[in-house]
């Protein structure tokens, strides 16, 4: 036999088990609630939301002061909080009333599973929706009932979580059009890592997340039980508490996580803060969206870390030949079936990176694999997974 023209070929194969610890997904969480700030118009008359407060001259210190400005979701597709009209000809608010404003239509231009109105690095231009209105004006000039539709613009840059909103008032009492109040609305969006174990039953983790735009933070602990029919895509988060920047417990309950078929690697479910137990009775900013995207997969076999099955028995270290024809190596490797081998090969043992060769599932106890060497000296290693 002519012999190969290389110094030396493999000294030793190394066996290396891929094992299972704390891993780190990338979490979103966005409000459903979203903020508009005091609207006024061109006469020094301007809305003001306010969902709880009795008399608004209790907290008005100027006309810019905002305490609660949310516009809420209390039920389906239907966004509104209290507010109070004040009229600056007559120096006076009207009585408490209720408004109801959707936000625009929940688009997906980008596909990612978010609408884009919740979505900060997306713009907003021009996007329009509707809403009502009814309150009582005690005013001795107005005295009486009035309610009305209003015909929203809404208009964000993208990367800015603020907007403006342009709201066209019409009195359907007078049947005319009465007003256009313009203001500032801001949608909440945070970003982070979720750092998680999984175990057989159940996946524990750490949320770490910043507001786009803010240096308001959530931080906490969380936990997810596994559905017991269908333990890769339905968990449950536990009851638990994130903490904010000002180092304030937000209690929130438990509600159902999904995987979505069409976006494997992601995990979606409801956070909802609540401080009294009742998920029936609503908290200020209390329903939101999260997202968990995890591209882990230790097995390869398509079904991310975070509710994969962790308890599964490494291979065997597998058993390793060589020998050498007229113009390759043949590599044996034997070891347990159902297992991912993957061979890799570099020039200097001591410097350099392993470069992969090939990587397969061993679907017999024994296969055989052609190597090439690189160059006059070629170390290789395999590892099982």
């Amino acid at each position: 036999m002519k012999p190969l023209p290389y110094l030396l070929i493999a000294s030793s194969l190394l066996f290396s088990p891929v094992t299972r610890a704390a891993e780190t997904a990338q979490a979103r969480m966005y409000c459903l609630s979203f903020k508009v700030y005091q609207a006024p118009n061109g006469f020094g008359d301007y809305m003001k939301i306010n969902s709880t407060a009795s008399d608004p001259g209790a907290w008005e210190v100027s006309p810019s002061q905002t305490p609660d400005s949310e516009i809420t979701l209390p039920g389906v597709n239907s966004y509104g909080s209290g507010f109070w009209f004040w009229d600056n000809t007559y120096q006076y608010y009207t009585d408490f009333g209720t408004l109801y404003l959707n936000p625009p239509d929940f688009t997906d231009l980008n596909t990612n599973k978010f609408p884009d109105f919740f979505e900060v690095a997306l713009g907003v231009s021009g996007a329009t929706s509707t809403g009502s209105y009814t309150y009582h004006d005690s005013n001795p000039n107005f005295y009486g009932d009035y309610s009305g539709n209003i015909f929203a613009t809404w208009n964000r840059t993208a990367g800015s979580k603020t907007g403006t909103v342009s709201m066209q008032i019409v009195d359907t009492v007078n049947g005319n059009y009465w007003d256009t109040m313009i203001g500032v609305f801001e949608i909440l969006e945070y970003k982070g890592t979720l750092s998680y174990t999984p175990s057989a039953a159940s996946v524990s983790g750490t949320l770490n997340l910043t507001q786009t735009g803010s240096n308001a933070t959530f931080t906490g602990s969380a936990q997810w039980v596994k559905s017991a029919t269908n333990r890769f895509n339905s968990l449950i988060i536990q009851p638990g508490i994130l903490t904010d920047a000002s180092a304030q417990a937000n209690y929130f309950t438990n509600r159902y996580f999904f995987r979505d078929a069409n976006w494997p690697t992601n995990y979606a479910g409801y956070v909802q803060f609540d401080n009294d137990g009742d998920i029936g009775t609503f908290y200020p900013y209390a329903v939101w969206v999260l997202s968990i995207n995890d591209t882990n997969d230790a097995n390869h076999n398509g079904i991310p870390d975070f509710s994969d099955d962790a308890a599964v028995a490494p291979p065997r270290q597998p058993l390793l030949g060589l020998a050498a024809t007229p113009t390759n190596f043949l590599l044996s490797v034997s070891g347990d079936i159902n297992h991912v081998v993957k061979i890799q090969q570099r020039p200097n043992l001591a410097a350099g990176s392993w470069a992969d060769v090939t990587s397969f599932t061993l679907t017999n106890p024994t296969v055989v694999v052609p190597l090439t060497p690189s160059g006059a000296i070629t170390f290789w290693r395999v590892q099982a997974q």
